[in-house]
């Protein structure tokens, strides 16, 4: 082994290149005057921790394509998204007084019921355990008198058994002069805790008494829905 040292390396005529025919080896602390382009950085083998970098990196200099990301490691994301979802509908005859507020029992069970979270037994929808959130919510009935007598119709969707102003929504259909058949829906949103639940209310009045059925001369019935949005 022998050392060379030396203040300045040359060509024999001061032009063109010095060619080192073997890699230079050791960790480049003193080294001065490198612009760090791509190119150099590549020549020179460096290797440089991603904790090191500031600034930002020109778009260019990104490999095209970028390389494939995998999202094995991710949490939070949704494999299942807007669930739990529900609906229920009545079909069949159901009459009711008129003048009184009635929950709706849905006798033709769910048509869907993604978590099984619909209390069929109560006729209410309760949030199961880890699916707090912002809820969509919509109810619809078609009503119908033989007498035509109709005259109010309206929905009411509860959340805990509340109809008070920003607990529950209602929306009425008045002043129909004796109408035969009315229909109406309701829709809100709502964020809704574990544990919370929700149903739906119905209200008819005129003459008579006032029914929610489905069949193939009326074609009258009821339904009620909901999915989670976030």
């Amino acid at each position: 082994m022998s050392t060379l040292k030396v203040d300045t390396l040359d060509t024999s005529n001061g032009t063109g290149n010095i060619t080192l025919s073997r890699p230079i080896v050791g960790d480049g602390s003193n080294l001065t005057g490198i612009a760090p382009t791509k190119a150099t950085v590549e020549a020179l083998g460096i290797d440089v921790p991603a904790a090191n970098l500031t600034g930002t990196i020109a778009g260019a200099r990104l490999p095209d394509p970028l390389p494939a990301i995998s999202g094995a490691s991710l949490t939070g994301i949704s494999t299942t998204p807007n669930r739990p979802y529900f609906n229920y509908v009545v079909n069949g005859y159901i009459q009711f007084n008129p003048g009184v507020w009635h929950k709706l029992n849905y006798t033709s069970g769910a048509q869907q019921d993604s978590n099984s979270a619909f209390d069929s037994a109560n006729d209410k929808f309760v949030v199961p355990t880890g699916h707090a959130g912002v809820y969509y919510l919509e109810g619809g009935v078609c009503a119908y008198t033989s007498v035509n007598t109709l005259d109010n119709v309206s929905l009411n969707i509860r959340v805990n058994g509340s109809s008070a102003n920003g607990a529950g929504a209602t929306r009425s259909s008045i002043s129909l002069s004796g109408r035969r058949r009315e229909s109406l829906t309701i829709g809100r949103m709502a964020t809704l805790a574990v544990g919370d639940y929700i149903e739906l209310y119905f209200y008819g009045s005129g003459a008579g008494g006032i029914a929610l059925n489905l069949d193939a001369t009326t074609q009258n019935g009821a339904y009620f829905l909901g999915w989670k949005i976030i």
